[in-house]
């Protein structure tokens, strides 16, 4: 039957499937993972192997333990979790990213700048730019 509006969904990860397989098979469960250790400050961008709830402090090879204007995410810079320093990865997440805190403003060109600046190009026939699709079957 469909799924109806309030009704809760249970979803499993290729990952978490296959640490229960491991666990049906051999009894033990291992939840260890390859985490991707990115971002401008890291001093050494790597995947290394890590447990769920891995701290930040315990990827300290990877960053300027010195600077205190870093952000350690858990997971990406578009949906991922400001953690700081003392933080750690989150379950389903399988990144780190270590940025810049970025607490100063920075000053960049206006809306009103470009815009007295901005030449208009003239648009002959047959001159607009045309998008190209290139499709692989899989």
């Amino acid at each position: 039957s469909p799924i109806m509006k309030g009704e809760t969904v249970w979803t499993v990860s290729l990952l978490l499937l296959a640490a229960i397989g491991k666990l049906l098979n051999t009894g033990r469960l291992n939840l260890a993972r390859k985490v991707a250790v990115t971002g401008p400050k890291a001093i050494d961008p790597a995947y290394v192997d890590a447990l769920p709830g891995i701290s930040m402090k315990d990827i300290a090879e990877f960053y300027d333990n010195s600077a205190n204007d870093i952000r350690f995410i858990s997971g990406d810079v578009l949906t991922g979790k400001n953690v700081g320093p003392d933080g750690s990865l989150g379950f389903f997440d399988n990144q780190v990213t270590i940025i810049r805190e970025g607490r100063e403003r920075e000053d960049g060109p206006s809306l009103s700048d470009s815009a007295s600046s901005a030449q208009a190009a003239p648009i002959s026939p047959g001159s607009a730019p045309r998008r190209h699709t290139i499709w692989t079957p899989m």
